[in-house]
């Protein structure tokens, strides 16, 4: 006969669970405080984004906006400080052309020393050889006397060959010139002829008719090419008058030259004349001709010395100009730093934590002033909110971990940085107080860069494992007086 089966009473099953949880409540378990927080930029490194000119700025970037390193985040419109650039250039490219300018002067009047110097040195052996003459004929020596008249003879006779040499050919030039002269005429009469027909052309009353009743259109080709025939043949007409004017005045100045000429050569004649026959009369020549290179000598010397001057001049101005020159060279280099500073730069990449950007969008801005900061976006702390209750479970230095309310940002891991009482007015219609824990992100994770604000749940870690009635014990006691009412959980 089969045993019968061992009923187990329902009963006794509730109670061996209640006892087996009841028994498992009391093992200690991992212990988290958990509360809202926020992300929070630092003020370490921040860039202070100020104004490097003062003048209309023209911002670009936006609250909140991720920029890099080198972007452009605002640039400012400073109209006088261009003007002085512009004005600037322009005062140095006048100072380098006013350098050059005096180089030329000083290359021209450097060749005018040089020549003067050698007529200077000429002269002045010309006027101390008279004066040596002068001393031989004082001291009686007649044999040289005697040998110094020939010379000076044959000198005489050699100039008068030079002047009728010059005399011939002015004539040849005379007569080229009066053979252009005549070819001259005969054009111009040529041209006048061609003038008068396009006049009578122009001025003719069916042609002035035609014009008048709008027959004939003012800007029609045949009016514009009898217009432009007419001024072309007066514009040749003049010219060619001009050029027979000149050529008379070429020819009335050779003319002068060839009398001057024929006056030398007849005073070359009569001074051999004179030397041949009294010697009294060439020791007189020879003193006036001491006179005169003493004064070509004197003339020489003055137009060395205002050569020298010129040269002085030249330098001088080339020394000035350069000076002008070089300040405003440094000048420019400072506008244009200047200038370049008129596009501001983010020197960090890192994220605008300045609101109403706005209000200073294309306004006034002075030297100086701020517009906004930027902050890096690497560098932040993590404020958490958890309650007066959960104050013993943990202290700085334990590890904590940020959990962002956007979906698919990693988690952050970090430590308790500072722990600070305070009073939640957001939460509480009471005093309630409340611990702000400060959570500073570790360096060396691969913690995710995150926005100002960001907002999520921090988790921090107790070194304290609490067993269920603990845990339990704790919450009720946020509320009321556990150790009060039930000693045996907290151990009170």
């Amino acid at each position: 006969m089969a045993a019968p089966e061992r009923v187990v009473s329902k009963r006794k099953v509730f109670y061996a669970a209640l006892l087996t949880i009841g028994v498992l409540g009391f093992i200690p378990q991992p212990t988290n405080v958990t509360g809202r927080a926020e992300v929070v930029l630092r003020d370490d490194n921040r860039q202070a984004v100020k104004m490097h000119e003062s003048g209309t700025v023209t911002l670009s970037v936006t609250p909140h906006q991720a920029v890099k390193r080198g972007d452009i985040v605002a640039i400012i419109e400073n109209n006088d400080l261009m003007t002085e650039l512009h004005e600037s250039q322009q005062r140095l490219a006048e100072a380098r052309q006013a350098v050059e300018t005096a180089q030329r002067r000083l290359f021209i009047a450097q060749a005018e020393l040089d020549r003067s110097g050698v007529d200077e040195r000429t002269s002045g052996m010309l006027a101390r050889r008279q004066d040596a003459n002068l001393d031989r004929i004082d001291a009686g020596i007649g044999t040289s006397e005697i040998q110094r008249l020939e010379a000076e003879i044959d000198g005489t006779r050699s100039r008068a060959q030079q002047q009728r040499n010059e005399g011939q050919r002015l004539d040849s030039e005379i007569a080229e010139l009066q053979g252009r002269q005549e070819t001259l005429r005969g054009q111009l009469a040529l041209l006048q002829e061609q003038y008068d027909d396009v006049l009578g052309r122009v001025t003719d009353a069916d042609f002035q008719e035609a014009l008048d009743r709008g027959a004939l259109s003012r800007n029609s080709p045949i009016v514009t090419s009898l217009k432009e025939r007419q001024y072309d043949l007066e514009a040749r007409i003049a010219d060619t008058e001009n050029e027979i004017v000149a050529i008379d005045e070429q020819m009335s100045q050779r003319r002068t030259l060839q009398a001057s000429a024929t006056s030398e050569i007849d005073r070359a004649r009569a001074q051999e004349s004179a030397l041949r026959s009294q010697i009294k009369g060439e020791v007189s020549r020879t003193e006036e001709t001491a006179i005169r290179e003493r004064g070509a000598w004197q003339n020489s010397l003055a137009g060395y010395e205002s050569a020298l001057e010129a040269v002085n001049v030249a330098i001088e101005e080339i020394e000035t100009q350069s000076e002008i020159a070089r300040f405003h060279e440094a000048r420019i280099a400072q506008l244009e730093e200047r200038r370049d500073g008129l596009e501001i730069k983010a020197r960090i990449d890192g994220i605008v934590i300045t609101e109403d950007l706005d209000l200073k969008n294309e306004q006034w801005a002075e030297q100086g002033e701020t517009l906004f900061s930027i902050a890096p976006s690497e560098i932040y702390d993590i404020e958490v909110r958890v309650d007066q209750g959960d104050i013993g479970l943990f202290s700085e230095g334990d590890r904590a971990t940020f959990v962002n309310d956007t979906p698919g940002v990693d988690s952050v891991s970090g430590q308790v940085k500072t722990i600070e009482r305070v009073l939640d007015d957001e939460t509480t219609a009471g005093d309630e107080a409340k611990q702000e824990v400060t959570v500073e992100p570790d360096e060396s994770a691969n913690n995710p860069a995150l926005s100002p604000n960001a907002k999520g749940f921090v988790h921090i870690r107790s070194p304290k494992n609490l067993n269920l009635y603990q845990k339990i014990a704790l919450q009720l006691g946020k509320v009321v007086n556990v150790s009060r009412y039930m000693p045996w959980v907290t151990g009170k």
